[in-house]
């Protein structure tokens, strides 16, 4: 008897607790199932009904922060004595750089690539080669960018350092606060998306409502991209000296047609 009043106030407590809850959880179930029945309701519309539209815009901004990549090379027949030789140039090279002002945390190690040459046949083994890219991080105004820039170029050549890449590309660039400017970006690419829509319309004869959907397409700028890729978004100036840059943003955007 004992054991039935104590299920029957722990059932009661329970149940007082799971109203509780359910109330106050109210607004979010409300959103979340509104949130549901509005996205069902999206793709109840036609696809033949639907008008794909891409907006463009190009947003200028000036870059605080740059990644610049280097490669420390060392060419031995021995890859053995090639990588101990890296490893002398890379603590160097990191010395170099604390010493020009460069945090230890703003400098990192990547890819690290050994070839070994071999003898073939008739033909005899050549050097071998171990490589290892260096990225360092600077961030700054244009001023503080293109000064730190110069320096690490001092110790690129003090030390034999190469581009990761090329002559441009081993550079990235990019924003501590990429939202502030692509979000300037993507509310002109949506502007520029209707407007080609009603233009599209009128000439076609159709009405167009509501916006059914919208994407982005950007896939990253700089820092977001490989800095070891050819897609780094870096125009450098006259003198190789980092500019303002001008940052392309697209979109898509679905529209239902009446």
């Amino acid at each position: 008897m004992e054991k039935n009043n104590h299920f029957g106030s722990q059932h009661f407590y329970l149940t007082v607790v799971t109203v509780l809850i359910l109330i106050g959880a109210a607004g979010i179930v409300f959103t979340v199932d509104k949130a549901f029945n509005l996205s069902q309701d999206m793709w109840k519309t036609d696809p033949n009904q639907i008008m794909y539209v891409t907006g463009t815009a190009h947003v200028k901004a000036m870059p605080d922060m740059a990644l610049v990549s280097y490669t420390i090379r060392a060419d031995n027949p021995d890859v053995s004595l090639a990588s101990v030789e890296v490893s002398h140039k890379l603590d160097a090279t990191i010395a170099a750089l604390v010493a020009a002002g460069i945090a230890r945390d703003d400098i990192y190690l990547s890819q690290y690539q050994v070839n070994r040459s071999i003898a073939m046949g008739e033909f005899p083994a050549g050097d071998s080669s171990v490589s290892q890219n260096i990225t360092v991080e600077i961030t700054g105004d244009k001023e503080t960018l293109n000064r730190k820039l110069q320096d690490l170029e001092k110790v690129a050549v003090a030390n034999d350092l190469v581009p990761a890449i090329n002559s441009n590309s081993h550079i990235c660039l990019d924003f501590t606060d990429p939202g502030s400017v692509f979000s300037v970006g993507r509310r002109e690419a949506v502007n520029n998306a209707k407007a080609k829509a009603y233009d599209l319309a009128d000439a076609a004869g159709i009405t167009l409502g509501r916006v059914v959907n919208a994407s982005d397409n950007m896939y990253g700028f700089g820092r977001e991209n490989s800095p070891y890729s050819n897609y780094c978004a870096t125009n450098l100036g006259s003198g190789r000296v980092i500019e303002e840059q001008e940052v392309a943003v697209s979109v898509s955007v679905n529209f239902e047609v009446r």
